[in-house]
Order: C-alpha cells, then sequence, then structure tokens
C-alpha cells in the first residue's frame, strides 16, 4: 500500500501537467454528460438522484446503476420510481419496456383485500368463495365466476343474507369495485410475466446509450481543452464549461485558435505552431503552416495532403470521432489552406511586364493554379455533397423509424393518432349501430334499477309505496316486460358486435407496441451511431412521446370502466343484459299469473252473488239484513225460551233460591225469578220446545246455508291462494277481486259460521243450534230421571213416614210440575205426613182464621179499595182454634219482621179473638202477618201466613171528582158570603203555608169582605189532585171579582193556589194552604 501511495506521488511531482490536463478533462467529461442529461429529462424533483447518475456515466459505472434502477424497482418507492421515470425520459428506445415494467405494478391487491375485510366484516361470505376463490389466478376465470355469481346469487339470493332492499344498491356497487380491483390485479401479474423481458430489454438498451454519451462528452471535452491550450488559455474547469455552454464564448475561442494557426503560417516555420495535444488539430494546424510558404516559379502547389485530410476529416465526423464543432474548425483550417496554397502558388505571377510572351506565360500559370485550385475545390465540395447527402439520409432513415412522427412528420400539420383513430372508429360505428342507439336508455334503466329508482321495474311494483300509486293494467305491464326485453335484447347484439371490435383493436395495439418497440431502439441505435452527423445536420432527436401516450390511451381504454375495449364493460353488458332479461322474466310470469287468474275467477263475482241468493226453504238470501230477519221471527224466542229453560234445568240452578244470581246471555237474574218467567210448566212441555228447534234446524239444512257460505269461502280462498302467486295484481285482476269481494260482502258469514246463538245474537249455524239442542235435550233427559227418582222417593216416604224424600225431590222443586204419576206418588206422602204432623202443627200454628179487611190472610197478595177501608183504616182480625194453646196476645207484622217488635202492634186475645186496625197510604206495601206470643213456656206460635207475611197494597184512587165536588162547595158559600159555610170547609187546625196567618185572622178576614162588598164571583180552573199519602194536594187557578154598587167599583184579584185536604170525620176539609191566598182582597 506504501508502495502504491510514494508512485502516486512520484508521478504526480514529475507530470503535474498531464495530471492537472487530466483533472480538467475529467471534470468537463462530468459538466457535458450533466448539461446533456438535463436537457433530455428536463427538471428533476431530486437533484441528488441526478448527480449520481451523472458521475456513474462518468465513471463509467452506468451499467450497475442500470441494473440497480431496474432489477430492484419498487412501486411503494418514491425514490425507486424516480429512476425508472428518468431512465423512460433520458433513454427513448427503453421507454416501451420501462412503461410496461411501470405498469405491472399497482394497488389493486391492497384494495381487493381491505374490500373483503369489510365483506367479512358485513357477512358477505360469498362473494369471496364465490368470486375470488374460484376465479382462481387468471382473468378469465374470474370473470366467469363474477358472471356466475351475478347471475345466481346477486340477483336472486340477496334476500336469504338478510340484506335489507334499500343496502343492496350499495352492496352491490362495493362488489363490482371488488371485482374490478381483482381483476385488475391479476391482469397486472399477467403483465408482470411480460415485465421480466422488459427488464432484460430495458437495461441492453440503457447500457448502450449511456456508454455512447460519456464517449462523446469526452471527445467535446478534449477538443475544447486542445483550443484553449492552442490559444494561450490556461485550461480550467469553469473555462471549458464556459465554452460548452455559451455559444458566443465558443466562437471567440475558435477566432483566436485560427488566428493563432494564422500567425505560425506566417512566421514561415521560423517559429513551430502551437501545440494543442489534440493530433488531428495539430496536423491541420501544420497543413496551413505549409501552405503558406513560399513556393517555386512555374510550381502547382500539391492539394492532396490536403483533400486527403479533407476527406479524414468528414470520416471522422462520421464516425463520431470529433463533434461537428471540431469538424467546422478543422474543415475551416483545410480550406484556409487550400486558399493559401493557391495564392502562394500565384504569387511568383505578380510581376510586372510588357512582354506578351511573359504575359501570356503569366497567364497560364495562373490559369493553371486556378485549374489545380478548382480541381482541389471541386474534391473538397464532393466530400462536403457526400457528408451532406449522408446526413439527408441518416436524417430519412430516422424519420422513417418515427412511425410518422408526432403529427404525419416533423412538420407535419395533422397529428398522428392511428389507435386513437381506430377507437373513435369503433366507438362511432357502435354508437350509430341500432343497438348502439338504444345503449342509453338501456344504461339509464340499470342505473336506476341500481338506486332502487326504476319506475318500470318490478321489484318497485312489488316492495314501495308512493303516492298516487295504483295497480298497473295488462298492457302497462306489457310495455314494462317489452322495455326490458328491448334493452336486453340491445346489450346482447352490442355486446358481440363491441367484442369484435375490442379482439380487432386489441390485434392493433399490440402491433402498433412492437412497431414502437422495434422502431425506438433502431431509432436510438441508429441515431447513437451517428450522433455526431445527426448534430452537424441539426437533427432533434426524437421521443416517441406521441406513440408512447397512443399506448397509455389504448391500454387505458383495454382498463376502462366504459369502453368497447374493456372487458370489464363487455362483462358489464353481458351482466346488464342478464339483469333485464330478469326483470323481463318476473313481468312475464307476472302477466302469466295475472292471465291465469283472470281467466279462473273472472266470474267469481257473479257465481258469490248466485249462491247468496239462494232460494227455496228458510232464509231468501244470505245477506245480514235478510238473516237477522229472519232469526227475529222464526228463531229468536225460541232461542231464548229454549236458553233459559235449559238454565232452569241445568242440576246447578236452584230455582227458590232467590240468592242465587244466574248469568244468561250478558244479563244477571235470580234464580227464584226464572221458573216463575217461563210459561214452560212441564217436561213435556219443554220436549216440545226441543222438537220445535229440531224443524228449526231441519228447514236451515234443507237451505244449505253453510254449504252456500263454504262454497263462497272456498272461493275467496283459491282466489287469495291464486292472489298470493301474483307480486303485481293487475287492475284488471283487482277489479275482478274487488268485484268479488263487494259481492262477498253482502254474505253474512259471521251469522251462518258462528258457533254461539242467543236471543239478542243472531246465529243460523245448524251445528251451533244443534249442540243448543243436544245441551237442551240432555238437561230434559236429567229431568226426566230426577222426576222418576223423585216419585220413587215420594211411594217410600208414604209407606213410611220416617223416610225423607227431600233429596231425591229437592232439585225438582219450582223447576217444573211434576207429571201426573209423580205428582200423585207425592201427594200420597204429603198427605200421610200431614195427618201424622196435623197435631204438631196445632201447637205452632193456633190461628183459625185471620182476614184484612175481610180477605183472607193467606198464599196470595191482597190489594185493598178505600170502600174496603172502615174509617180510612184497614182491619186485621182473626180468631183462634179451641184447642190452640193459650196465646194471650197476638203481634201483628207489617213489614215481615217479628224480631223487632213494635209495642203498638201486639193487641191482646179476648174469648179466642183479636183485632188490630191501620191506615194505610195508598201505593205502600205491607207485609202483613200475625204470630201467637207470650204462649205457655214463653212460647211463640209461627207465623201466619206460614211464609212470615202476605203483601197488603192500597190502591191509589182518582180523587179529582171528588176534589172537584168539594171545591164547588167551597165556592158557592164563597160567593154566597156565608163565612160559617166556608169555614165549615176549613179544618180547625188549618194553617198558611210561609205565612203567619190563624185561623181567626182567616174567618175575620172573610166577614169583613163579605160585608164590604155587594157581590163577590169566585171561579177557579185548572184543578190539579195528586195522593201523598192519606192526604191530598189540590191546585187550582183562582180568579176573585168584588163589586160595590155605590160606588161602582169592581176590583179583581187573581192567584194560584195549592192546598191540602184530609177527610175529618168521613168529610174533606183543607187542613193547610200551601201557596196563594183566597182570603183577602187588595
Amino acid at each position: 500500500m506504501k508502495k502504491r501511495i510514494l508512485a502516486a506521488a512520484l508521478l504526480l511531482c514529475l507530470c503535474p501537467r498531464a495530471f492537472a490536463d487530466m483533472d480538467v478533462i475529467t471534470e468537463s467529461v462530468y459538466d457535458v454528460i450533466e448539461e446533456k442529461l438535463k436537457g433530455d429529462i428536463g427538471n428533476l424533483t431530486d437533484p441528488e438522484y441526478l448527480k449520481k447518475l451523472v458521475t456513474a456515466v462518468a465513471d463509467g459505472t452506468s451499467d450497475q446503476m442500470v441494473q440497480e434502477i431496474v432489477d430492484n424497482y419498487d412501486p411503494a418507492s418514491v425514490a425507486s420510481e424516480a429512476g425508472m421515470k428518468l431512465l423512460e425520459k433520458l433513454v427513448p428506445a427503453a421507454a416501451g419496456p420501462i412503461e410496461l415494467i411501470l405498469m405491472a405494478s399497482d394497488i389493486a391487491h391492497k384494495g381487493t383485500r381491505n374490500w373483503l375485510d369489510w365483506a367479512k366484516a358485513n357477512r358477505v361470505a360469498e362473494f369471496n368463495s364465490e368470486v375470488i376463490e374460484k376465479g382462481g389466478e387468471t382473468v378469465t376465470g374470474l370473470d366467469a365466476a363474477w358472471n356466475n355469481f351475478t347471475a345466481d346469487f346477486i340477483y336472486t339470493g340477496l334476500s336469504d343474507t338478510g340484506v335489507l332492499y334499500a343496502e343492496r344498491p350499495d352492496l352491490l356497487r362495493e362488489m363490482k369495485t371488488a371485482y374490478a380491483m381483482r381483476r385488475k390485479e391479476l391482469l397486472l401479474a399477467e403483465q408482470k410475466k411480460n415485465a421480466v423481458r422488459a427488464r432484460i430489454e430495458a437495461k441492453q438498451r440503457a447500457y448502450k446509450y449511456l456508454r455512447w454519451l460519456k464517449a462523446d462528452a469526452r471527445i467535446k471535452a478534449e477538443g475544447v481543452v486542445s483550443m484553449l491550450k492552442a490559444t494561450g488559455q490556461q485550461p480550467t474547469r469553469d473555462s471549458v464549461r464556459k465554452a460548452l455552454k455559451d455559444p458566443k464564448f465558443y466562437n471567440e475561442l475558435v477566432a483566436k485558435w485560427r488566428t493563432e494557426v494564422d500567425k505560425a503560417a506566417d512566421a514561415k516555420g521560423a517559429v513551430p505552431p502551437p501545440a494543442t495535444g489534440d493530433p488531428e488539430l495539430d496536423k491541420a494546424a501544420a497543413i496551413v503552416v505549409a501552405s503558406k510558404r513560399d513556393v517555386p516559379e512555374n510550381t502547382l502547389p500539391d492539394y492532396g495532403p490536403v483533400l486527403q485530410e479533407y476527406t479524414l476529416n468528414a470520416d471522422r465526423l462520421l464516425a463520431g470521432n470529433i463533434t461537428p464543432s471540431e469538424y467546422h474548425s478543422v474543415q475551416s483550417a483545410l480550406y484556409t489552406s487550400a486558399r493559401n496554397m493557391l495564392d502562394a502558388g500565384l504569387k511568383p505571377t505578380y510581376k510586372y511586364s510588357r512582354d506578351p510572351e511573359i504575359i501570356a506565360q503569366a497567364k497560364k500559370q495562373i490559369e493553371q493554379q486556378q485549374a489545380a485550385f478548382e480541381k482541389a475545390r471541386a474534391g473538397i465540395e464532393a466530400v462536403d455533397a457526400s457528408l451532406t447527402k449522408r446526413a439527408q439520409d441518416l436524417k430519412k432513415e430516422l424519420e422513417a423509424l418515427t412511425m410518422g412522427g408526432p403529427g404525419g412528420g416533423y412538420y407535419g400539420a395533422k397529428q398522428n393518432k392511428p389507435l386513437t383513430e381506430l377507437a373513435e372508429k369503433y366507438g362511432g360505428e357502435l354508437a350509430s349501430s341500432e343497438p348502439g342507439k338504444k345503449l342509453e336508455k338501456a344504461e339509464g334503466i340499470i342505473y336506476d334499477l341500481g338506486n332502487s329508482n326504476c319506475h318500470e321495474a318490478h321489484s318497485r311494483w312489488t316492495g314501495t309505496d308512493w303516492a298516487g300509486k295504483t295497480a298497473p293494467t295488462l298492457e302497462q305491464m306489457r310495455r314494462f316486460r317489452d322495455t326490458f326485453a328491448d334493452g336486453a335484447a340491445a346489450l346482447e347484439q352490442l355486446r358481440p358486435m363491441a367484442a369484435e371490435r375490442a379482439a380487432l383493436f386489441a390485434g392493433k395495439l399490440l402491433d402498433f407496441e412492437k412497431e414502437y418497440n422495434a422502431s425506438s431502439g433502431k431509432y436510438s441505435e441508429l441515431l447513437q451511431g451517428n450522433s455526431a452527423l445527426a448534430e452537424y445536420a441539426a437533427i432533434k432527436p426524437y421521443d416517441f412521446s406521441r406513440q408512447r401516450a397512443e399506448l397509455t390511451y389504448a391500454r387505458g381504454l383495454a382498463a376502462a370502466e366504459k369502453s368497447f375495449a374493456s372487458q370489464a364493460w363487455l362483462n358489464s353488458l353481458q351482466q346488464s343484459a342478464l339483469q333485464l332479461r330478469r326483470e323481463q322474466k318476473a313481468w312475464d310470469e307476472e302477466l302469466k299469473a295475472n292471465d291465469a287468474y283472470l281467466a279462473e275467477f273472472k266470474t267469481s263475482p257473479d257465481k258469490a252473488a248466485a249462491l247468496i241468493k239462494g232460494g227455496g226453504a228458510g232464509p231468501a238470501d244470505l245477506t245480514a239484513d235478510t238473516l237477522n230477519k229472519y232469526y227475529a221471527e222464526e228463531l229468536s224466542e225460541l232461542v231464548g225460551l229454549i236458553d233459559r229453560s235449559a238454565l232452569l234445568l241445568d242440576e246447578k240452578t236452584r230455582a227458590g233460591d232467590a240468592s242465587q244470581v244466574l248469568y244468561l246471555d250478558g244479563e244477571s237474574l235470580r234464580a227464584s225469578e226464572l221458573s216463575a218467567s217461563l210459561s214452560l210448566k212441564t217436561l213435556k212441555n219443554h220436549a216440545d220446545r226441543a222438537g220445535e228447534l229440531k224443524k228449526m234446524i231441519e228447514t236451515l239444512k234443507a237451505a244449505d246455508i253453510e254449504g252456500r257460505a263454504a262454497k263462497v269461502a272456498a272461493l275467496a280462498a283459491a282466489m287469495g291462494q291464486a292472489a298470493g302467486k301474483i307480486a303485481v295484481m293487475s287492475l284488471e285482476a283487482g277489479e275482478t277481486r274487488q268485484a268479488f269481494e263487494a259481492a262477498r260482502s253482502r254474505l253474512a258469514e259471521g251469522l251462518i259460521t258462528c258457533r254461539t246463538a242467543s236471543k239478542n245474537t243472531a246465529c243460523l249455524s245448524p251445528a251451533a243450534l244443534e249442540e243448543k239442542l243436544k245441551v237442551y235435550q240432555a238437561r230434559i233427559a236429567w229431568a226426566e230421571g230426577q222426576e222418576k227418582k223423585c216419585a220413587a222417593a215420594c211411594a217410600r216416604a208414604a209407606s213410611d213416614l220416617a223416610y225423607d224424600s227431600r233429596p231425591d225431590c229437592s232439585l225438582i222443586r219450582d223447576k217444573w210440575e211434576m207429571s201426573l204419576a209423580a205428582g200423585t206418588a207425592c201427594a200420597a206422602e204429603s198427605k200421610a205426613k200431614w195427618a201424622s204432623a196435623q197435631k204438631e202443627f196445632a201447637k205452632y200454628n193456633p190461628f183459625k182464621e185471620v182476614t184484612v179487611s175481610g180477605r183472607q190472610l193467606d198464599w196470595d197478595e191482597i190489594k185493598l179499595a178505600r170502600a174496603d177501608l172502615k174509617g180510612g183504616k184497614a182491619v186485621i182480625s182473626g180468631s183462634l182454634n179451641s184447642d190452640a194453646p193459650a196465646y194471650p196476645q197476638i203481634y201483628v207484622s207489617l213489614n215481615g219482621d217479628y224480631k223487632s217488635r213494635e209495642p203498638a202492634q201486639t193487641v191482646p186475645v179476648t174469648g179466642g179473638r183479636f183485632e188490630f186496625s191501620f191506615a194505610p197510604v195508598p201505593g205502600e206495601t205491607y207485609y202483613v202477618g200475625v204470630q201467637g206470643i207470650n204462649g205457655p213456656g214463653g212460647m211463640d206460635s209461627m207465623p201466619r201466613p206460614a211464609r212470615g207475611y202476605v203483601k197488603v197494597t192500597l190502591a191509589a184512587e182518582d180523587r179529582t171528582a171528588e176534589a172537584q165536588a168539594f171545591y164547588e162547595k167551597f165556592r158557592a158559600a164563597y160567593e154566597g158570603r156565608n163565612a160559617a159555610q166556608v169555614m165549615a170547609l176549613i179544618s180547625p187546625d188549618w194553617g198558611a203555608g210561609g205565612d203567619d196567618t190563624t185561623l181567626e185572622d182567616l174567618e175575620e178576614n172573610l166577614r169583613t169582605n163579605f160585608r164590604l162588598y155587594d157581590e163577590i164571583r169566585f171561579s177557579f180552573s185548572g184543578l190539579r189532585v195528586t195522593q201523598q199519602g192519606a192526604a191530598l194536594q189540590a191546585c187550582y187557578d183562582t180568579v176573585i171579582t168584588s163589586r160595590i154598587f155605590k160606588r161602582n167599583l169592581k176590583h179583581e184579584e187573581k192567584a194560584a193556589v195549592c192546598d191540602e185536604l184530609k177527610e175529618e170525620g168521613g168529610k174533606l176539609r183543607i187542613t193547610r194552604t200551601l201557596s196563594g191566598r183566597y182570603w183577602y182582597v187588595k
């Protein structure tokens, strides 16, 4: 290591200038490369990356950097992306492969994974299993799986996933997005396979270009350094950079360099020309110096070296060994040398002479010099023409590789867009075709379907209600069906047309891409191999941006969502057509179901009406009014009677129990009142009523009302079942159903299919009535059995007084009258037991006879009239049996109570008789009974009657006539001005209501008035009499007119008077004046 350092130091010491020049050239090469790269690729966002690339090219390590950029490309890295973009701009020949590499990466896989995470969270596992998994790793397999999934699941199976109808459009969009991402992912995977070849091709083209770039930069740098040295300037990096970047400075440098060459020539070789370090320039300079030397007279210059060097200079340009600027420098110098040589050859001829021979000789020499020069110049021009033609050929060759250039050539006006024009042509053909004209409408329908907003959609008519929605007619439904059928047909016709053009377009794209790759590669090689000549001819490099744009556009069409070249769009056409066909099918099935419904049930309203109308026995028809009327006239009373009878015959009913409350048809009644309310007394009567109900049932069966109602119900059920198969009922089918329902509504089905009938609840169901009849007949049978048991018990008790028949007869009591046989048996028992109990009974029943105002105090109710009263009182009197125990007193009860005795109602027994009187109040009820009390040992007898009382009432009488007669007497006494007669009609206990007037005040007033007036007229009208207990209340209107004749005075007074009247001594008297006055005249 130390030896290497010492050797390097020694070399630097020995050759400092050589190393300095080498450093300047190396640095200048770096600058040339940097300027070239900046010019080719424009501004970079990463200057450091450019610096790294320039260094690599200058150092000769560009191959490693290219390999690093291409092989380690990562789309997720910004730096890696920048490297690929740099190569794409820098090396046009590698742009095609690089673009393929860039395309072979995307975030589609990530997008698919994200969607699958969402789908998993939302329980949409079907998409993953049916599309992603079954689709496999090929685009073709994925497309097939997606088509099957849309046909078998999305449009037919979503309802089973629990996804709400309103959420389905969003879900479908998510699924379509995931499908598109996965498809792009697979497509890019296939492209990545092609990217392997593209990587190799891109690297090879980049290697070649960057190597050439370095060589070209070194030639330019060395040329500038040599001219700087020739002109005596110190070559520095700044001066070299300035010469390379500043055209003005460069031209000045060339001019100075020529001046130095001329100086060297003028020195006639005394001073050697300054060395430039460039062998070619030094050689050209030496020729220029030599060309200025004098030549012997009559000697032609040798233009051969100049012409040879001129040709070599052109060859060096064609070989790319010199730059155009260097070429022009040498070219100018060589041409100048030729001119100098001509001048040197003509110089001996420049002398004065009049000798014609000398003049002719000089002229000949001049012509010879001129001819030699012209010959050399022709050679130079031939070299120039050859070079120019080669440049023109190069330009034509390059132009031929530009695929028409950016617009039909470098300067063409029309843009060269073959793929764009082809796409527009195919798109126009599809759009102008008959199916294409219907595409927009079909897409609009699909869009509306996806947003649940399609008016013609079958689902809208089955799952949505909106204002004004009415049932569609069959014609409307056919139009809906035809809308989807037309759209589906258009899409089905359009798809193969689009697929055919897509295939043609894909072929054109492939051909274009192949041509692009081949042309751009050849162009780059040709341009690089002739870079100096291209620069000499000012041929501007072509970057193939138009072709890349065409490729990008065409590839974009293949991946676009809506493009004839896109497989996704072709799939969407197929899916949309399937969706429209499903809608069409739904309407076809709907129309079929509606037509079948109408065919089967068109006459159903008439059938229902005929069944309801009926005829023959029983009700005239089955309407509610008719059936209710029929029930009311024929069955209501009978059913009510049977219900009450069946309740009476229920073994739980205690007919004589006033405390037992029974319930029937929503009403409550006491058991004790039930038998009294029935007209049926014997079991035979009950059996006859049961027979009547049986006949009514047979009549109803003959009328077949249940069968007719069942047929209407069966027809309704059949229509309902058929309607259940119809999701959208047409207007015609709906009208048929409405007509049937209108006819059916007249059927009082509830009155026929009912299960309960009562007096107030109509029910004509034979089954319900038969059930009621069975219950009634069962209870009649039970009652007959009970009667037989009772008769047997009575027969036994008649012979065995100790036997008690009551347990066997208690259920019969008060329920019905026993038959003759049973009654005779029980009467015999009663007679035997009566005789036995008579003796015992006499102890507790001492009464021989008891009457109320002459009426026997017995089991019946006693109603008294006023004529039955004695002095306004009812008299209760009676006698005791001679053999009865000695009862000293009798208690008379007026309220049926014997425990709380009123002392005033206890009367003595005298001579075996007793008597009690009381003044009954009309309208009131008295519960009258008698009981012997305080007998031997404090014994009390049983009440008479046995049940404790008899109801006694005094009937209220209309006593208006009696009151009218009374007031007629009052009027006569008043008009007779007889105070004594008037006072005789007024009770001594009289009083005035609401007044302190006394009886004396009244009498004095009457007498005073009677004396004062000559005449008094007393009239009354509107007499109203009401009974108020023992009193009467009489109200009337009175007018009292009084006159004094001498004074011709008349006074009249009106009053409304109410009096209380009572009988006193058998005569009515006014006991109280309740309101009004008749004793004082103002």
